[in-house]
């Protein structure tokens, strides 16, 4: 039989759920960066992809609205990409209740992918006309 009290029993669980949700805590912020960076990147490479639309297009071929759109749009989504990860480490510091974290962190991810799969299939629309020869809306 075990000569621990039901206090050291319960320190030690503390302990270990602690240490589980600070890895929680770290594996989602990552994975929130990582979505975040691919993002920004993304964002940055947009007046890449307007010039190459102009060169393969030329200028009688309008843009579908989407791309237009985030042609049209750059700056916020460099914002929104920079915003992300700021407010997952400030969730990560200030919410105590790991419920609470869970909720907020995966908000934060869904909208950072969710931007980031409208950002690429917005950018990859006119190739997708190119290559077919269907118009896109």
């Amino acid at each position: 039989m075990s000569d621990w009290s039901t206090e050291d029993k319960l320190i030690e669980l503390s302990a270990k759920v602690h240490s589980l949700t600070l890895g929680y805590k770290i594996f989602v912020l990552a994975a929130l960066l990582l979505c975040s960076l691919l993002n920004l990147g993304a964002a940055l490479s947009i007046s890449s992809f307007d010039q190459i639309f102009k060169d393969a297009l030329g200028p009688d071929h309008p843009l579908p609205l989407l791309t237009r759109i985030v042609l049209a749009g750059r700056i916020p989504l460099i914002c929104f990409a920079l915003l992300g990860p700021a407010l997952g480490l400030l969730a990560a510091a200030k919410l105590k209740k790991i419920f609470h974290f869970v909720i907020v962190i995966t908000f934060l991810l869904m909208v950072v992918i969710v931007q980031l799969t409208v950002t690429w299939i917005s950018l990859f629309m006119p190739m997708i006309t190119l290559i077919t020869g269907v118009e896109t809306p």
